[in-house]
């Protein structure tokens, strides 16, 4: 890794990235010109496919979430704070149907 930062060629220092990632078996899509360039479609191609083969992440251990029980401190808190439209919007009397209301003439 170091031996790359340390390269002073640009060439050699992209030819030397693609080496890597042919260890790894990820070297498709660049030349090192492409890098050089910063050829942006290709640069990210290359890197999707890098982190897609060789994500260094273990899989998901599955876990359940706990269920916690609502109190009833928070049940009647959540009824309170809760405006009425929210809570039985279908008994508001403050709800429209959209049908009802009447337009102003634009002058």
């Amino acid at each position: 890794m170091q031996a790359i930062l340390d390269a002073v060629d640009l060439v050699q220092r992209a030819e030397m990235v693609l080496q890597n990632a042919e260890k790894l078996n990820c070297r498709v899509f660049v030349q090192p010109k492409d890098i050089i360039n910063g050829s942006m479609k290709l640069n990210l191609a290359f890197l999707a496919n890098l982190f897609n083969t060789n994500p260094a992440l273990e899989p998901p251990t599955p876990q359940r979430a706990p269920v916690i029980e609502e109190t009833r401190e928070e049940k009647s808190e959540f009824h309170f704070f809760t405006p009425g439209f929210l809570s039985d919007s279908a008994n508001s009397p403050f709800c429209l149907e959209i049908s009802s209301v009447e337009t102003f003439p634009q002058s």
